[in-house]
């Protein structure tokens, strides 16, 4: 059995209108889940945490035993705002446990390894140059006023606020 979660335009999850009434009883997660993984389904326990959930894809497929866990994401399918086209969304580790009570038993998680690259959300920025390395940019351009060879780089807001202040002069 899939099930399909639907996102409106404002973002908020909703689930198919089935006619019960709204004062229904809290819902409980499922016992079983499956998760799916390079063309396999695997049954699993999904586990109250988002840790045992990921515990449970590396048991589950062997092949994830070595992979990092930060790089292991979990998904599942939805429709935005009402589109016949199905996209995925990433459970992030926050959301677990408010997103699990609401997949239904038998439901298919997909495991994605995430590339390293995008792993982490702030990327760090670009190593400079070391002394007497390859040429940059400024050195293609020549000697820059009131450079000094052993100060730091000039911020971008800093090279802005010159180039718009040389111009009005």
């Amino acid at each position: 059995m899939s099930h399909t979660h639907y996102l409106t335009a404002e973002g908020s999850a909703s689930l198919p209108n089935t006619g019960s009434s709204s004062s229904a009883p809290a819902q409980t997660a499922p016992d079983i889940l499956a998760f799916s993984y390079d063309s396999s389904l695997v049954y699993v326990t999904p586990g109250e945490s988002y840790d045992q959930a990921i515990e449970s894809a590396q048991d589950a497929f062997p092949e994830l035993r070595d992979v990092d866990r930060d790089l292991i994401c979990l998904e599942v399918r939805v429709i935005v705002n009402n589109q016949t086209q199905h996209k995925r969304a990433r459970i992030s580790r926050t959301a677990w446990p408010v997103v699990l009570p609401t997949l239904v038993r038998y439901e298919i998680v997909h495991v994605r390894v995430a590339s390293p690259l995008h792993a982490n959300a702030v990327s760090q920025p670009p190593p400079y140059a070391s002394e007497g390395s390859c040429v940059t940019d400024n050195d293609a351009k020549g000697p820059q006023p009131s450079s000094n060879s052993h100060s730091r780089p000039k911020s971008l807001t800093t090279r802005v606020i010159e180039l718009f202040f040389s111009r009005s002069r």
